[in-house]
């Protein structure tokens, strides 16, 4: 088997297959059905060709915005979007924001305080 200068086996997918694959969108796992092969091993040919997927997030910053601006709440960005409220709080944390008190935390809150108190 021929070896690139790195020490590493050659990518067996055609580069203009794989961006092709990708202008059509699709995805790793549907990639990995078209060549017969599992989605790390497309995923590791895409690496060694220097390609990238795009991102598939729905949630854009714009979205979150106008959460925290007030023009929408969660459920309303939710419902447009066709994604649940874990993807909005998600994608709001991987940005720094913080869009209100999540279930469970009000609960701890008090509980570490009764337990302190009680010390």
């Amino acid at each position: 088997m021929n070896r690139d200068p790195g020490g590493r086996p050659p990518c067996r997918i055609p580069r203009a297959r794989c961006e092709r694959y990708i202008a059509e969108g699709l995805t790793l796992a549907q990639m990995a059905a078209r060549e017969g092969w599992s989605v790390s091993t497309v995923q590791k040919h895409l690496l060694a060709l220097g390609l990238r997927m795009p991102s598939r997030a729905r949630v854009r910053v714009e979205d979150l915005l106008s959460i925290m601006a007030g023009d929408e709440t969660v459920r309303d960005v939710c419902e447009r979007l066709g994604v649940t409220r874990a993807a909005v709080h998600q994608r709001a944390h991987r940005h720094g924001l913080d869009l209100g008190v999540r279930r469970g935390r009000p609960c701890t809150r008090q509980l570490t305080f009764f337990f302190r108190e009680a010390a």
